[in-house]
């Protein structure tokens, strides 16, 4: 039975540089794996489908630089996100403790619109392939702290679990809105993919589609 119904989400990519947002995008994108470091400048934007309970999901991804020089650009960045997934380096205790930061700025610049809470909050663990310098016993309270929706451990470099991190996040983040509504009204983002040209809001680099 083909979708009945379509639901457009902004779904936020945001973590310290070089934790590997970008090669996760490129993983989900089957774009293959990025194995030399390439920053992000400002934002990129994809669009990724899905289909959940006859609905097919819309999915803007927003890959942000963690850069502090773009710090200023957050609120452009986050504006009408409905979920962030945080990305942290698994070996990297610099980028662990970033999370609060990026938690704090987030919950400043983007809110359930018809309930004003918090947006949801998923994290992701990237790295796995290597030795873990971050304890789980962190990891877990950190989780209980902000209250993330989900946590998943993964590795942009070899594949492993960031398709299957990315299909719960959104089972999760559908499951959320089920009760909430999502404003039809939002800036239209498909505007840059029904061409298929590179779509260019502010400092953004190209649209790429998946």
């Amino acid at each position: 039975m083909p979708p009945t119904r379509e639901l457009n989400l902004k779904f936020l990519l945001v973590g310290d540089a070089m934790v590997g947002k970008t090669a996760y995008s490129l993983v989900l994108l089957k774009k293959g794996t990025q194995t030399a470091y390439k920053a992000t400048i400002g934002a990129d934007m994809s669009l990724i489908h899905r289909e959940i309970d006859n609905t097919t999901l819309n999915i803007y991804l927003w890959d942000v630089a963690g850069q502090d020089r773009f710090q200023n650009l957050y609120p452009v960045f986050f504006k009408q996100a409905n979920v962030a997934m945080i990305v942290f380096d698994l070996n990297s205790p610099k980028s662990f403790e970033r999370i609060d930061s990026f938690v704090e700025h987030i919950n400043n610049h983007a809110r359930v619109v018809s309930t004003g809470e918090d947006i949801p909050l998923v994290l992701i663990g990237n790295k796995c392939d290597l030795l873990q310098e971050i304890s789980d016993e962190d990891i877990n309270a950190i989780v209980e702290k902000h209250k993330f929706l989900a946590f998943f451990k993964t590795s942009a470099l070899t594949g492993d679990g960031v398709v299957e991190s990315f299909n719960q996040s959104a089972s999760r983040v559908f499951e959320f809105y089920k009760d909430r509504e999502v404003p039809t009204n939002s800036i239209d983002l498909r505007a840059g993919a029904k061409n298929g040209s590179s779509g260019c809001f502010g400092f953004l680099g190209g649209l790429r589609k998946g």
